[in-house]
């Protein structure tokens, strides 16, 4: 990973701490060049969530309860979101 960091690779450690066997190159798709050496769990979790800035955004959002939005159905009458 010293290595990696060296070349100019970015290092994300999914916990600070020693250094995790196990880490997983992250490319960009579109073009090959790579982003970052994340451990596992943190790569299969960008996969998942498409390599998508605004699903990551939304999947942010959600985990630190700003999700929340009231939508407006009249003058001073909110729906709550289900």
């Amino acid at each position: 990973m010293e290595e990696a960091a060296a070349q100019g690779v970015r290092v994300v450690p999914a916990r600070p701490g020693p250094v995790i066997p196990g880490r997983h190159v992250d490319l960009r798709h579109g073009t090959g060049k790579v982003r970052g050496v994340p451990c596992f769990n943190r790569n299969s979790a960008i996969g998942k969530l498409r390599d998508d800035p605004g699903v990551i955004r939304r999947a942010v959002a959600h985990v630190e309860g700003n999700s929340w939005k009231p939508t407006p159905v009249a003058p001073g009458v909110c729906r709550l979101p289900s």
